[in-house]
C-alpha cells in the first residue's frame, strides 16, 4: 500500500497486488484514495512513532522502514539503511521495534548493529567478491537483518558472520 497519513485514517492511493508469480505485481490506483483505518493505519502510525525515536542513534542518511505483523496483533517494525547507490549494499545501523497494534506505544527496542558497512560485489582493485565476512559484536547470533541482506544482494554470494563463539555462512553453522 502507498498513500498518505490522514488525521485519523491511512488514504491508500497505490496498492500493489500480488501477480500469477512471486515477481509479478499489479499496480492499482485508488481516485479518490482508498480509506484505512484498521491495520494499514497503525502500521503506518508504528512506523512514524519507531523511526522517530531511531532518529536520536541513526546514522544522517535515508532508511527503510517497514512493518510487520507480530503476535497479539502487534507490529515489528524495521529500520535499515535505504540504499542510495546502484550495486552498493549497505548493512547495519539497524533496529528493530516492537510496537502495540494500536500503533502508539514502543513495547521493545533492539539494536541490530551501529555501524554501517557499504559493500559493493567489486573488490578495490576491481575483482570480482566472491565470499562477505564480517563480525557481529552485539549479540551471539546472526540478526534478521543479516539474513535479508544476504537474500536480497546482488549478486547472491555467500556470507560468513562471526558471532560470539560461532561462526556462521549462509546456511551452515559451525563451532571453533
Amino acid at each position: 500500500m502507498f498513500g498518505h497519513l490522514g488525521a485519523d485514517k491511512f488514504l491508500i492511493d497505490y496498492e500493489a497486488v500480488q501477480g500469477a508469480s512471486p515477481e509479478k505485481f499489479e499496480v492499482q490506483h485508488h481516485e479518490p484514495p482508498s480509506e484505512d483505518t484498521g491495520f494499514y493505519f497503525a502500521a503506518v502510525k508504528a512506523m512514524l512513532l519507531a523511526g522517530k525515536d531511531f532518529q536520536a542513534t541513526a546514522e544522517n542518511r535515508p532508511y527503510n522502514p517497514s512493518a510487520i505483523p507480530a503476535a497479539a496483533g502487534q507490529f515489528y517494525v524495521y529500520l535499515v539503511p535505504a540504499q542510495t547507490k546502484a550495486g552498493i549494499y549497505p548493512l547495519g545501523g539497524d533496529a528493530r521495534y516492537l510496537v502495540t497494534a494500536d500503533g502508539n506505544t514502543i513495547v521493545e527496542k533492539r539494536q541490530f548493529h551501529k555501524s554501517i558497512l557499504e559493500t559493493s560485489p567489486v573488490g578495490p582493485n576491481g575483482q570480482k567478491v566472491v565470499m562477505g565476512v564480517y563480525i557481529h559484536v552485539l549479540s551471539d547470533g546472526p540478526e534478521d537483518t543479516d539474513v535479508f541482506y544476504v537474500l536480497t544482494r546482488e549478486p547472491l554470494i555467500p556470507e560468513m558472520i562471526g558471532a560470539g563463539k560461532l561462526k556462521y555462512t549462509s546456511g551452515n553453522e559451525w563451532h571453533d
